[in-house]
């Protein structure tokens, strides 16, 4: 099954205030709910791309794949390309754990993927 799941985006981008933020992008409290946690079951594409250029994302970030039971596609079909792990920390809690003489290494890393 596909769904959208902005609030996993919203997380990993450490930022709070999900659904005001979407209310706030003129998308309506009951659709943002749906958008935040899975359930919508479909998206307007005006939302979908004011959600990409809000959190710098993706479509493809926004969505998640978990095949049904009763359909069994080739491991090698693309949907898999969708599974996300939800498991995944916000990276300001990874770094917490971090030694302090290994953080200069970690900038100069971070900085080696910045978009120019």
């Amino acid at each position: 099954m596909l769904t959208i799941n902005a609030g996993r985006v919203f997380k990993l981008r450490g930022l709070s205030g999900y659904l005001i933020r979407l209310v706030r992008a003129k998308i309506s409290r009951r659709t943002a709910h749906g958008y935040l946690d899975g359930t919508a079951a479909n998206i307007r594409l005006k939302h979908l791309e004011k959600i990409c250029l809000m959190l710098n994302c993706t479509p493809n970030d926004l969505f998640d794949w978990k095949p049904d039971a009763e359909i069994n596609p080739p491991e090698s079909h693309a949907l898999y390309g969708l599974q996300k792990n939800n498991e995944i920390k916000v990276f300001s809690e990874k770094i917490k754990n971090v030694p302090i003489e290994k953080l200069a290494e970690l900038n100069e890393i971070i900085e080696g993927f910045r978009l120019k």
